[in-house]
């Protein structure tokens, strides 16, 4: 059923289906269009193939009034977008010669003299409107129809910026949105079917709202959709989903739990180091990845080896001899150590078997993970599930939503 404001995307690339690129572009896109107030329904990835692009352009038109395409508008002979978009459209193809004239110029003030075949980026589907291309070369294209197809380039940033600037505007002016409403919750410290478990007995009064849950390695997201008209029973659904979840919740906003504890970190006037091992360095990158984060991060140790262990961490020998590296006893240890050692208020620590063998006798996916703080100390042991990248950020956000606890119990308490 085709639908006014869905759209489909056509993502071109023999790189994603196979040499094992992922496909960021197709997220992106479908992010950027559902924030305008469009509704994806349809995803495809093709090779570079100009049958296989028309045939894709031909299903994507057939199911949605937009379509949008990105990849294969370079130079390059693989890159066959234009002609695979004009031969599902009945279009012709044309060359600008105001572009080429463009192409030409920004060679020449770059020194560079390319072959010919370069200003094919300069062809476009008759009737098109090229669209300008504020950090590359080759244009998009904007075929207003009906069908409206917007053609993209492939390299995230190209895409980006004209997706941005140039397309969303223009569809907005053809294609008058149906804005619906959205809530996000990100949960941490429960597993899918725990978290479908608490909210079932809510979902079930629910008429028309639409509910999507997501599972990732440590942590769940939950998504609430309805017509803008029904905004009002979503935010009464929500609600609910608080009050059912709890303190489980960590953020309403499409986030990761690094940017929650960020937040706390900063709001708090707290420091932070980090003690690791079976993450090796993992967490340390996850806090860091937020800007920002050196007001509050002071540094962390990759302690892998026992020897390390004892020497950056004071970690007694005695402690790794009588309960192994794996333990509640040396994640305390190793949380201690590195707070005295940097001299932050609070400091986090994670050891583990990550895999894919066992340690000390210990299964896969054992892991304890301590928080050491001038209130005292807090430790978690999980098992997880899962292969080794699993396990490590697995790890990494359990640390993060036990400090995350640890610092909303201390507010409570009236000690942070």
């Amino acid at each position: 059923m085709t639908r006014p404001r869905a759209f489909a995307v056509v993502v071109v690339g023999s790189e994603i289906l196979r040499d094992g690129r992922a496909d960021t572009n197709g997220p992106h896109i479908e992010a950027t269009l559902q924030r305008a107030g469009y509704l994806p329904v349809l995803r495809q990835v093709v090779c570079d193939d100009r049958e296989a692009i028309a045939e894709a352009l031909r299903i994507s038109i057939a199911r949605a009034p937009i379509t949008i395409v990105s990849g294969g508008l370079g130079p390059t002979f693989d890159d066959l977008t234009r002609e695979g978009t004009a031969d599902a459209m009945g279009l012709a193809l044309a060359r600008d010669a105001a572009i080429e004239a463009k192409l030409r110029e920004r060679f020449r003030r770059r020194g560079l003299t390319p072959p010919e075949s370069v200003y094919r980026m300069a062809d476009v589907l008759v009737g098109a409107t090229p669209l300008r291309n504020r950090v590359g070369s080759a244009p998009g294209l904007l075929v207003e129809g009906p069908p409206t197809v917007a053609l993209l380039p492939g390299v995230p940033a190209e895409m980006t910026s004209i997706l941005e600037a140039e397309v969303v505007p223009r569809l907005l002016a053809i294609h008058a949105p149906s804005p619906g409403a959205r809530r996000v919750f990100k949960i941490a410290g429960l597993y899918e079917s725990e978290v479908e478990s608490l909210v079932a007995p809510q979902m079930a009064s629910w008429s028309a709202i639409e509910c999507t849950i997501l599972a990732a390695p440590g942590e769940v997201t939950l998504i609430l959709r309805a017509p803008a008209e029904r905004s009002a029973d979503l935010e009464s659904a929500g609600r609910g989903i608080e009050a059912a979840l709890g303190e489980a919740v960590f953020s309403s906003a499409d986030e990761g739990i690094e940017w929650a504890v960020s937040r706390d970190l900063a709001a708090s006037n707290r420091t932070l180091s980090t003690a690791e091992s079976c993450t090796g360095g993992m967490l340390g990158e996850l806090i860091t990845s937020v800007p920002g984060a050196s007001r509050f991060y002071v540094g962390g140790a990759v302690a892998y080896a026992n020897a390390i262990k004892e020497g950056w961490l004071d970690v007694r020998a005695a402690t790794l001899c009588a309960f192994g590296a794996v333990s509640a006893e040396v994640a305390a240890e190793m949380a201690e150590g590195a707070r005295r050692r940097t001299g932050a208020d609070l400091a986090l620590a994670i050891t583990g078997v990550a895999g894919p063998d066992a340690s000390e006798a210990k299964p896969v996916g054992l892991v304890h993970v301590a928080l050491a703080a001038p209130w005292g100390g807090a430790a978690l042991a999980a098992s997880f599930p899962g292969d080794r990248a699993s396990i490590r950020i697995r790890s990494c956000r359990a640390a993060l939503n036990l400090l995350r606890l640890e610092l909303a119990r201390a507010r409570r308490e009236g000690r942070a």
